[in-house]
Formats: structure tokens, sequence, C-alpha cells
């Protein structure tokens, strides 16, 4: 099965059940478990993809804002040493960790990232793990009780580019964002939002502002 299959596929079965709404997996032994505040979010960058340029690069900045705002206070951001992931060899980690997380527990209702789909998804449990590790010394983060263990990625990807019944372009999208406790190899919550609008950034731009406090929202029964 192809990625472009696994993705339309993904998208009936969330259309089928949702609408073009969203939904989340919430892992139940992490009920609360985030709530103190020693517990630090490393904020992984967004990525969008399979946008036109200039769509993309606008819509990955208004995702990383939007999480920024929501969880700056509690997170510590990977966004100042981006530049440095590609040569750590941990370029595609933040895309690869949210879809991972998305398509694991969307599906197969799994909180372990290694299984069916992409062969990557069993990489992602020792990738992670050693990411945490290279970016407490790549930021000098964290200290005695400053672990860096949950991280929180996010991804935007188009899914369709079609017509409308009034023969007018219409663009069919997703966001996913999860928590992942790369300690313990598990998924702690993963929420999706199928979106669907003209192919411009005008009309991209309402559906992802105040996508930050959406996803904090869902991501309440751990935080």
């Amino acid at each position: 099965m192809t990625p472009k299959t696994r993705s339309l596929l993904s998208l009936l079965c969330v259309l089928a059940v949702t609408g073009c709404g969203g939904t989340t997996f919430v892992n139940k032994k992490y009920r609360g478990r985030l709530s103190g505040g020693g517990h630090h979010l490393v904020i992984m960058p967004v990525e969008a993809h399979s946008f036109g340029p200039g769509l993309r690069s606008d819509i990955e900045a208004l995702m990383n804002r939007e999480l920024v705002s929501s969880f700056g206070s509690r997170g510590v951001r990977v966004m100042p040493v981006k530049s440095q992931l590609a040569a750590a060899g941990f370029a595609n980690l933040g895309w690869r960790l949210a879809l991972g997380m998305h398509y694991r527990t969307m599906v197969r209702g799994s909180p372990k990232l290694d299984g069916e789909y992409y062969d990557w998804l069993d990489e992602l449990p020792r990738e992670s793990l050693k990411f945490v590790g290279w970016l407490k010394t790549a930021l000098a983060a964290g200290g005695p009780g400053q672990e860096l263990r949950y991280v929180l990625a996010a991804y935007v990807e188009r899914l369709a580019y079609k017509k409308s019944k009034q023969g007018e372009p219409l663009l069919t999208f997703r966001v996913v964002a999860g928590i992942y406790d790369v300690r313990r190899g598990r998924v702690v919550i993963s929420t999706w939002k199928y979106l669907s609008c003209k192919p411009t950034l005008t009309a991209i731009r309402p559906l992802l502002t105040g996508m930050g406090a959406h996803i904090r929202n869902k991501f309440g029964p751990v935080l």
C-alpha cells in the first residue's frame, strides 16, 4: 500500500465517522500525568507538506506561532536549533512523529508507534530517545529534575485538491498533533482535524487561527 493510498484511506475512515470534524486519542494511563509544572514539552517545529511553496511557509509560520502561544510557557522550543537538525540526523523527525502518532492511534487505537503502515515507524522510538539526548546538549536545556521526556509534534498535510459542487476549487487538508513519551515509548495523546476551504492563504488562515488553543483543549485530559 502506497503512502498516498494510506492517506486516502485514513481520510475516508475519518470522514465516514466524523464528517469534517476531528477527534482525539487519549492514553488513559496518562490522565492528569502532565498537569504538574515539572513536565516540559519539547515543541517540535511544524512542517506542512504538499502545499505550494508560498502556502507552505506561511502555514508553517502560522502553526508554529499557534503552538508557541498555547504551549510556550511550559515548553522547550526546538526552533532555535532547527538549522542543526539535518546535520544531526533529525530533519524529518517532527512530522514523522506527528503522522506516526496519528496513524497508530486513529486506525489501530494503539499507543505504540512501531507497527504497520510505514517501515520507519519502527525506528521512531529509538530516534526520539536519541533526539532528546542531543537536544539537551544543543540547547543546554534541562537539568536535574528537568528531564526532556515529552515531545509535542504537529503536522499539516494537503490531502486533496478538487472542485466543489459549484465548480469552485476546494482544498482538503488535515492538522495532526500529539505528545509522545520518549522514555516509555508510548503516545500520550493524539488529536487530528480535517478541514476544507478554498486553496488560498486568505481562506486557510482563519481555519488555523486558534488551532493552538484547540489542540491544548483537546490535550486537556493529560495536561
